[in-house]
């Protein structure tokens, strides 16, 4: 676009985050091995996504 004259513009610049949506359970049940630890499940509950609202 071209800016008139006696108009203001403000030019911002914008992050883009891009999320999965989270994966379906799989269909075959899982056997829980000995000695693993039960934080590898609780990772995988968010996805290992963060996400921030930015206010402009």
């Amino acid at each position: 676009f071209n800016k008139e004259a006696g108009k203001v513009v403000d030019e911002c610049k914008m992050d883009v985050v891009y999320l999965y949506p989270p994966q379906p359970p799989s269909p075959v049940p899982e056997e829980s091995e000995e000695g693993s630890s039960p934080r590898a499940s609780s990772q995988l509950d968010n996805g290992g996504c963060s996400s921030s609202t930015y206010d402009s």
